[in-house]
């Protein structure tokens, strides 16, 4: 009986390229479906801090109810700075301490973060905005309305 001779032996070279490439594309992949779980958690970071500070500013405002025409405060506009944790402080300076130290926070911890709070009668809003994607937005529109605004987050309270 006559043997068969075969030329083929091992893969050839472009069976590894492609096996190459198939692994490649598989990594690739995976990678991006990190960074995009990374960006999402972080986002979801962001909305937690708001959330609390948007809280703190409620809980401030309540505590110091007499004097609720003063935490009246623009986005991102940081009032002067008064040291109430060393001093003994009025209401009113009680006030100018935690818009300061609010907003201080906001625009320390949240990317283009800032707050803005207003009354209308006996009705207050607090609203936050911070750049969530990063992209360096700068609209002011709460709820959003464009991809220019910043995220926001509000809330109104009776005092």
């Amino acid at each position: 009986m006559a043997r068969i001779r075969s030329f083929q032996s091992g893969f050839s070279l472009i069976e590894v390229l492609v096996a190459a490439i198939v692994v490649a594309l598989g990594l690739l992949g995976l990678m991006a479906l990190q960074l995009g779980q990374i960006r999402n958690t972080n986002q979801a970071v962001d909305g937690s801090i708001a959330a609390i500070y948007l809280n703190d500013m409620a809980e401030r405002i309540r505590a110091n109810s007499a004097q609720s025409a003063l935490y009246l405060a623009s986005h991102a506009k940081l009032p002067a700075s008064i040291d109430c944790v060393c001093n003994q402080c009025t209401a009113a300076e009680v006030a100018q301490f935690d818009l300061y130290t609010w907003q201080n926070q906001l625009i320390s911890n949240l990317p283009s973060g800032g707050g803005e709070i207003t009354q209308a009668g006996n009705s207050i809003t607090i609203s936050i905005r911070w750049d969530q994607d990063l992209s360096g937005s700068a609209g002011k529109n709460c709820p959003v309305a464009s991809d220019d605004d910043l995220d926001c987050l509000t809330t109104t309270i009776s005092i």
